[in-house]
Parts: C-alpha cells; sequence; structure tokens
C-alpha cells in the first residue's frame, strides 16, 4: 500500500471510530491500523538515522500485525542491504513481491541486492 493509500486507510479508520466507537470490530481494527503506523513511523525515523538494525525490528513488529504489507517488508529490505544481509534483503523483497508482483521499489531493490551477491561470489574470479 502507497504511503497516500496507508494515510488514507489510517484517516478512514480513525472516523469510522468517532462514527461508531462501541463496534468491537471497528475497535480492534483501529488498534491494528495504528500499532502499524507506529512501526513505519518509528521504522523510518530510525532508518533516516543511519539505525538499521533497530529500524529492521520496527519494520517487523509492523509486519507481524499485517503480514501483507509490501511497503514494510521493501523498507526492512532496505535496512538488510544497509547492513549488507543481502540475501535476507533478497527474502524480504520475493514477500513484498509476492504481494504486488510490479511494486517497482522492491525490484529495483532486489536487482540491487543479487548484484551485491554476485559481485561477493564472483569477486575471487575477476581479473583487473
Amino acid at each position: 500500500m502507497s504511503s497516500g493509500r496507508f494515510d488514507h486507510a489510517v484517516s478512514s479508520i480513525d472516523k469510522a471510530r468517532i462514527i461508531d466507537p462501541g463496534n468491537t470490530e471497528v475497535v480492534n481494527m483501529h488498534n491494528k491500523v495504528k500499532s502499524v503506523a507506529r512501526a513505519r513511523s518509528l521504522g523510518n525515523e530510525l532508518f533516516n538515522s543511519g539505525k538499521f538494525s533497530e529500524a529492521c525490528v520496527a519494520y517487523g513488529e509492523g509486519l507481524k500485525q499485517h503480514p501483507m504489507n509490501k511497503v514494510l517488508y521493501c523498507n526492512r529490505a532496505a535496512c538488510r542491504f544497509k547492513l549488507e544481509q543481502w540475501e535476507k534483503s533478497i527474502e524480504d523483497c520475493n514477500e513484498a513481491l509476492k504481494i504486488q508482483s510490479n511494486y517497482t521499489k522492491a525490484l529495483l531493490r532486489r536487482a540491487a541486492s543479487y548484484g551485491k551477491v554476485a559481485y561477493f561470489v564472483l569477486h575471487p574470479f575477476l581479473v583487473f
């Protein structure tokens, strides 16, 4: 879900909670959406501060609440790329692509990760 659509979902569930505050299904969904939003926001903040391991954990917490969130997978893949965990980055990109097969950011990030893996596998055999 793109940032705009996710923000719209958060706004919609906020409105639903105001309209029907006693509806347990709405309350549960509201709590879940807010939890994912907090995890994503915290992950973004940590990533931008260069705290890639901590950001990875934050995105993982969001994925526990919403395992079909391609953005969280792709963001965690970015953390893993920065941490030089390229195989794990590829795995997260693959998960994002299972959700949306034409997700450009995941395709590009996966290609970059494959490039790093290939470089380190082939490096001893390269002649300069």
